[in-house]
């Protein structure tokens, strides 16, 4: 890689360009997606492909093909160069949970609907109950991570400053961990106030909680 002397001041450079492959590899995106993505986090400014193209060593259609996909995914930003309107410059943008929603709602949403509808399909076929029993338990997590989901998306859309209530979802989860006692119908009325927020919109429900 050639820093060209913009990134000399991040010692583990290199490092961190390769956990980046490594991560958007792992989740199903190209390593080139993660280098891209990675350096453009790190960059204070945004930068042409021609620079990308320098700095990572990678060919033009590489990085054409890396930056679309990650403009695919609204994880980048790609507006004119300030000087010359004909120039590209591209800028990883600020806001991570949008990046998470629009993931979630271009792939993950998808095959989670596809699944839910497969076990819909298995349960209307003539099988045994252990059978039924075991894809009713699959039928009902695959609707509940697919309740999280949709409830992820609606507080990017309707919260310009999500991240206190990002930040108290794990005590959510310590509540559940600390009470593993809960029955299975509060469990479903867990699952059922996640669909009804996911469907209503999470500021009707607040707004709602706020006068009672």
């Amino acid at each position: 890689m050639d820093k060209q002397g913009m990134f000399d001041h991040i010692k583990n450079f290199e490092e961190i360009i390769r956990e980046f492959e490594k991560f958007f590899a792992r989740v199903g995106f190209k390593k080139i997606d993660g280098a891209v993505f990675g350096l453009l986090s790190l960059s204070e400014t945004p930068l042409k492909s021609e620079e990308i193209e320098q700095i990572l060593n990678l060919s033009q259609p590489a990085v054409s093909n890396a930056l679309k996909n990650l403009n695919q995914y609204s994880m980048i930003g790609t507006k004119d160069h300030p000087e010359n309107k004909r120039v590209k410059i591209h800028f990883a943008k600020e806001n991570a949970i949008s990046i998470v929603s629009g993931v979630l709602k271009k792939r993950e949403l998808s095959y989670l609907e596809d699944f839910e509808k497969i076990s819909k399909k298995a349960l209307n076929e003539d099988i045994p109950d252990k059978v039924q029993s075991r894809f009713t338990h699959i039928l009902s997590t695959t609707q509940f991570a697919k309740s999280l989901t949709e409830v992820i998306i609606k507080i990017d859309q309707e919260f310009e400053n999500p991240y206190p209530i990002i930040n108290n979802i794990p005590k959510a989860i310590n509540f559940i961990k600390d009470n593993q006692k809960v029955g299975l119908e509060q469990i479903k009325n867990t699952q059922k106030a996640f669909k009804h927020i996911a469907k209503r919109g999470l500021n009707n429900i607040l707004d709602k909680m706020e006068n009672h």
